[in-house]
């Protein structure tokens, strides 16, 4: 799973130094909010696999895990241009 968001991370880069060169700069602020977007999404899933590690083999913790994990609200990402 890391390796594919440092392979995320590298191709965001390659697109948002492209949008730069051409000067699109509604390109470039997409690239903000996605670039925003991930590493929320990549702070989640890491402490999601930290909580996980410590609970892992300890079936009360993973039904703790499970009751915080349900109550959990989606939030739809907004994109303001």
């Amino acid at each position: 799973m890391y390796g594919k968001g440092v392979l995320n991370a590298q191709v965001t880069q390659e697109f948002y130094s492209a949008c730069y060169a051409a000067h699109d700069f509604c390109a470039m602020q997409f690239f903000d909010w996605f670039v925003k977007e991930q590493g929320e999404e990549e702070k989640s899933s890491e402490d999601l696999i930290k909580k996980y590690d410590l609970f892992g083999n300890d079936p009360k913790g993973l039904y703790m895990l499970n009751n915080e994990l349900k109550t959990r609200v989606y939030a739809a990402p907004s994109l303001v241009l």
